[in-house]
């Protein structure tokens, strides 16, 4: 069981993180295109907040936004605003036309740059993934460490020293998580 677990862990940490940006950019041109397909501008309020909502969570929450800021600041802004634009149209309850429009202009400028897009971080769950790989390497490696100074401390005979370099290996854990819990 234990091998499993280790083995699919493994797996986990080797998939390209690309593999799951893709689908950040993905879901925001789905969803995008079934909101401009339903548009009606006597509903224009609800389906530009729907709009509003698919930028703020999918775009910016799914690190597109800021890979492409990263790689190219003019056509994050460009795609702001296009975004800016159609949801703008969309609140003054353009026709379906035009409001359509808008929306081509956005999905040819995403799709231009899906290859910059799918190098992204892959939003909330990549970075955790990321984060706690690298808490668990840095964790360990800081164990080896206090392994290390222990053992010293041990053999050279202070062995009451060992006791104080537990204290700070705790202190410096607790503060940390306070640390975590305030920011």
């Amino acid at each position: 069981m234990l091998k499993r677990i280790v083995i699919s862990l493994l797996f986990t940490l080797f998939i390209p993180l690309s593999a799951w940006a893709g689908s950040a950019l993905d879901t925001l041109l789905q969803e995008g295109q079934s909101i401009v397909a339903q548009y009606k501008p006597a509903q224009a309020l609800e389906q530009s907040q729907a709009m509003s909502t698919l930028y703020f969570n999918v775009f910016e929450g799914g690190g597109l936004e800021l890979m492409l800021a990263q790689h190219d600041g003019a056509t994050m802004k460009q795609i702001e605003f296009r975004f800016a634009t159609l949801i703008q149209s969309m609140v003054r309850g353009d026709s379906h036309a035009v409001v359509q429009t808008h929306w081509q202009n956005l999905h040819t400028d995403l799709e231009k740059n899906r290859p910059i897009l799918q190098e992204s971080t892959g939003g909330f769950w990549n970075t955790l993934l990321q984060s706690f790989v690298i808490l668990l390497r840095e964790g360990l490696e800081a164990m080896l460490i206090i392994g290390a100074l222990a053992s010293f401390l041990r053999k050279s005979g202070r062995q009451n020293d060992v006791k104080t370099l537990y204290f700070g290996a705790i202190a410096g854990v607790v503060l940390s998580l306070l640390a975590g819990v305030v920011l």
